[in-house]
């Protein structure tokens, strides 16, 4: 008996690679768009939280002036700085005496909070500094 070489046996073999290599190619796709959208959300995160402390810390600069310049805890709260809400505090711990030679100085605790964007949205960001100052 003779086996004859038949070419037809072997036809199936070739889709059932495709469909594989198929497979396999938009499985890589996909983690590639997934991973590049995560890195675009997270670059937006540390960016947003970036700006939001400078204007915290610009609302805390604020505070600080008003109280080294003799205004006590007068503010104007809240301030916009930046596209950001900023609400500062200040509030006057006490006064304190040394000795008798000593002039008496004032202690402050400043705070200052931004906040902005949407709660909802991948551009929230919200980041609170706080001080203490001694005047004069």
């Amino acid at each position: 008996m003779k086996k004859r070489c038949n070419s037809n046996y072997q036809s199936g073999i070739s889709i059932v690679i495709v469909l594989f290599l198929l497979v396999v190619v938009s499985g890589l796709v996909i983690s590639i768009t997934q991973l590049t959208g995560t890195q675009h959300i997270n670059t937006v995160f540390s960016h947003r939280s970036a700006q939001s402390y400078f204007a915290a810390r610009a609302g805390l600069d604020y505070v600080i002036s008003r109280v080294v310049n003799g205004n006590g805890c007068v503010i104007d709260s809240p301030l916009a700085i930046a596209g950001y809400d900023v609400t500062v505090s200040c509030a006057l711990v006490g006064t304190y005496n040394e000795g008798n030679t000593a002039a008496p100085y004032s202690v402050y605790s400043l705070a200052a909070r931004a906040s902005g964007g949407s709660l909802s949205l991948p551009d929230f960001a919200n980041r609170q500094v706080r001080a203490t100052v001694r005047y004069p």
